[in-house]
């Protein structure tokens, strides 16, 4: 019913240098793109013929250093090379056991995991595009939670460049960590009421809010921003805020300047 039921199959195989294989079954030679004897043939019984030469010494050793330290059992990811020169991911796990004749044999699984491993490699170049995109944006953006004390759970390059944060040294505060689990602590306290009715705005009327306000960099100096809040929805399906700032100090500073004088 297991066989049946998933892309993979069963083989057994001597738990030797080579690890040759006693055993194929005829799922797994179906997952190769061969027969079983054509299996066999051209893997000459062992199991590094048909990994793929880049993975192939990270597979092996990933598998003697399971069975040595991890109860004599494994579990590891590789690619294959099938039989119309196609690679394959496979989820290899196995377990040594002693046969009949009191020799050490493994156990094998092999699982065709190719669609999986596909849709996470396109998901992750998704997400390596976007905090591409993210970070050379000449706009700080900040994403944080929807508690009564927001945590930020994603700031870019400019964001900090605005906030002015130091390089964490080895015995010094890490100010981007302590910012992290509390926003507010980048909002002057006389803007922080200010602040929390936008948010409570944002998220009961489900609807962006625009504006400047007063940020409290790191290491006291107050930048002045233009930006907008947003609720969103994150990859776990929570609701969170989104801001998108800009940095109008300059202007803002000449501005007041000006009236000081008038």
């Amino acid at each position: 019913i297991i066989m049946n039921s998933v892309s993979g199959g069963l083989a057994i195989c001597r738990d030797d240098e080579q690890y040759s294989y006693v055993y194929v079954s005829e799922e797994v030679a179906r997952v190769f793109g061969y027969t079983v004897d054509e299996f066999m043939q051209v893997s000459g019984g062992a199991v590094a013929a048909l990994i793929y030469p880049d993975d192939r010494e990270r597979a092996l050793c990933g598998r003697r250093e399971g069975l040595k330290s991890n109860g004599q059992s494994y579990e590891q990811k590789y690619r294959i090379i099938c039989k119309d020169g196609s690679l394959k991911w496979v989820l290899d796990s196995g377990r040594t056991y002693k046969n009949e004749n009191g020799e050490m044999v493994i156990h094998t699984l092999y699982l065709d995991i190719t669609k999986s491993e596909q849709a996470a490699e396109e998901i992750l170049q998704q997400k390596e595009l976007l905090t591409s995109i993210f970070n050379t944006v000449p706009c700080g953006i900040l994403r944080y939670t929807c508690e009564k004390q927001p945590r930020i759970t994603y700031i870019n390059s400019k964001m900090l460049e605005i906030l002015r944060f130091p390089e964490a040294k080895e015995g010094e505060i890490d100010y981007l960590e302590m910012y992290k689990s509390n926003i507010f602590l980048m909002i002057p306290m006389e803007e922080r009421r200010r602040f929390s009715k936008y948010l409570n705005r944002v998220f009961s009327a489900d609807a962006p809010i625009a504006g400047d306000m007063t940020l409290l960099c790191c290491d006291g100096y107050r930048a002045h921003v233009f930006g907008w809040v947003t609720k969103c929805v994150n990859e776990h399906g929570e609701a969170e805020f989104q801001s998108v700032c800009m940095d109008i100090t300059e202007r803002y500073q000449a501005r007041k300047a000006n009236e000081s004088k008038r």
